[in-house]
């Protein structure tokens, strides 16, 4: 959801301010090296294959976009990134979430993307 802070309804460009919501089910794979005992003759080799997560979390965040040309367009926006809930693996929380970014410890993080945009 986009608010617009621009008062001119017609102008083909905006600064908006919005609010997102996201949620992300995915697996990943997780393989270590093998470790070698010298007392013990064992080895051990980490692997897991398979396991599940899921997160979700919201967004606040505020954007550029304007028109470069006829209908092409691009911006930017700067995120306030807030997670609510992590579904964590055996192993531990993922370091990447697809479409949140890398996992950090703490519950918040900043970040931004670029867009260029077809208007058809």
């Amino acid at each position: 959801m986009d608010y617009s802070l621009n008062k001119n309804l017609a102008s083909r460009n905006r600064y908006f301010v919005g609010l997102r919501y996201g949620f992300s089910s995915f697996s990943y794979d997780l393989d270590g090296p093998t470790i070698v005992d010298d007392y013990w003759p064992y080895e051990f080799a980490y692997k897991s294959h398979g396991t599940k997560g899921r997160m979700n979390w919201g967004e606040l965040l505020f954007g550029i976009q304007t028109q470069l040309w006829k209908f092409i367009h691009c911006g930017w926006t700067v995120r306030y990134k807030y997670r609510f809930h992590e579904k964590q693996g055996i192993p531990g929380h993922a370091f990447y979430v697809p479409g949140y970014g890398k996992n950090v410890t703490s519950n918040s993080c900043f970040g931004g993307t670029f867009v260029l945009v077809f208007e058809l």
